[in-house]
């Protein structure tokens, strides 16, 4: 795959975990000799951080999923730099990224990131007019495979694990307590941690629902919930927690560079997603050894043993995860962290990740010549 340009297509408007993996990969390829690309919408955290690194960016914002103006665009751009393998990893560029690949004669990977399911007519159309038009399919968990298996009948979805990206490691108690300083909390509370998009789905409104609900029960809870999002989401964020009498020890520190300093000041990462496949931030969690309380949804039971590296909660339950916070709380949550780490480094590795999503592209490219 030496010299073969490999373009990431990614649609999400602020930092996610699938951009996060997208810089990742793109900076493996470039350090095997390829020549990695990223597609991605104007002012986004992926292709300011892609610019800083000398990885080479095209930002388009379509007006809609298949934009005449933009498609024309980008089949000029990929065949410009004459793409040999782009990589599909948001549903805003699913169709723009497919028909400008085709045509420009790229082979095409869709990666499956969250588990989008259509009906009806829909359903025919992606079918037979999307997955089945591209070349390989990923999946990151088992149970989005599952699902493309039984909605689409594909016989080519390979699933590939996310790794723990950016060499995560538990913090020392000096690093741990200055991360705590910075965000107003003490040593001696129990912090419990959020991180990810602010956004509805994502469910930080309901994290804040069950604090509110147990942090009587345990006097030195506090909850730290990182992120960017929209303004009105995060108002409604800030209402709650005003609402509820919890300023001092509810805070919202918004969007954070170093996200190693949010694991440091936690002990317990929350993730109360209504729908959701592995996330980053999870695999992120074991990686600094801290434990972790998520809803029961999507691929997230892959990751999380209820009772051996964390708990798992019924989506959109304040009652269950307040239950859920108060026995973690209870627990020696730090020996839960640490059995959490060891799991995750057998099976969330990024060597192996990388070592199958490189295969995949060499295998590509000798199909391409």
């Amino acid at each position: 795959m030496k010299n073969s340009p490999v373009v990431f297509f990614d649609a999400t408007p602020s930092w996610s975990g699938g951009a996060n993996r997208i810089l990742f990969l793109a900076r493996e390829i470039r350090k095997s000799g390829g020549r990695p690309f990223v597609v991605c919408l104007p002012d986004g955290r992926l292709g300011e951080l892609a610019d800083g690194e000398g990885i080479e960016t095209f930002k388009i914002k379509p007006l809609f999923d298949i934009d005449p103006l933009a498609l024309a665009r980008l089949f000029f751009y990929l065949r410009k730099i004459k793409a040999a393998v782009i990589d599909l990893n948001s549903p805003g560029f699913y169709w723009l990224g497919l028909i400008a690949g085709k045509l420009s004669g790229a082979k095409v990977i869709l990666t499956r990131n969250v588990p989008y399911r259509k009906t009806g007519l829909k359903k025919l159309i992606n079918k037979y007019l999307l997955y089945r038009r591209c070349d390989r399919v990923i999946s990151l968990s088992a149970a989005v495979k599952k699902d493309l298996d039984d909605d689409y009948g594909l016989d080519r979805v390979e699933l590939i694990y996310d790794g723990i990206f950016g060499g995560m490691e538990p913090p020392s108690r000096e690093a741990a307590l200055a991360a705590r300083k910075t965000f107003g909390f003490g040593a001696d509370d129990i912090v419990f941690g959020l991180v990810g998009r602010l956004e509805k789905n994502k469910g930080q409104h309901i994290a804040i629902e069950a604090f509110a609900l147990m942090a009587g029960a345990v006097d030195r809870a506090r909850l730290l919930v990182a992120g960017g999002g929209s303004g009105h989401y995060v108002k409604y964020l800030r209402d709650i927690v005003r609402r509820k009498g919890l300023d001092g020890k509810v805070a919202l520190a918004g969007y954070v560079g170093d996200v190693s300093t949010i694991y440091a000041a936690m002990d317990i990462l929350v993730h109360p997603s209504f729908y959701d496949n592995i996330p980053i931030s999870i695999l992120e969690a074991f990686g600094a050894s801290r434990p972790v309380i998520a809803s029961r949804v999507g691929g997230i039971p892959e990751a999380v043993e209820d009772g051996v590296n964390g708990m798992l909660f019924s989506p959109g339950d304040a009652g269950d995860l307040a239950d859920k916070m108060v026995k973690m709380a209870a627990s020696d949550y730090a020996s839960v962290g640490r059995a959490a780490a060891r799991l995750a480094a057998e099976r969330f590795s990024a060597d192996k990740m990388k070592s199958r999503y490189m295969e995949i592209i060499g295998e590509m490219v000798g199909e391409k010549e």
